[in-house]
């Protein structure tokens, strides 16, 4: 019942908007894994990549999605929007936080070194 309450208003969204790919930002942003899922299984089918869309408000919004614990909306979010090219956005902060020990940098360490 729910899964299907996210599809529709994902459905939605896409149906409203020109830009998909600042839905996305958003979709992701909220960070529910599910609805992330089926807005990556719908932007899989396109032939673009979405970096190519991205202003950069919206390539800060993306790298701030990925500022969770949750590894599996950081490797979405990288899988969506190409994440590795904006990442020397956040590349210093990231040295530094890992210096810190900072888990989630490490996190993301380990994500941006699996692509």
């Amino acid at each position: 019942e729910e899964g299907s309450n996210l599809k529709a208003c994902v459905d939605d969204l896409m149906s409203k908007h020109e830009n998909l790919y600042e839905v996305g930002v958003y979709i992701l942003s909220a960070g529910v894994k599910e609805t992330s899922d089926y807005f990556f299984k719908l932007m899989s089918k396109k032939e673009t990549s979405m970096g190519k869309y991205l202003t950069r408000r919206l390539q800060i919004r993306c790298l701030k999605i990925t500022l969770r614990d949750d590894l599996e909306i950081c490797r979405l979010a990288c899988q969506v929007y190409d994440l590795n090219r904006i990442i020397h956005l956040i590349e210093p902060q990231l040295q530094v936080l890992v210096k810190e020990k900072n888990i989630h940098a490490l996190k993301w360490l380990v994500v941006l070194e699996s692509k």
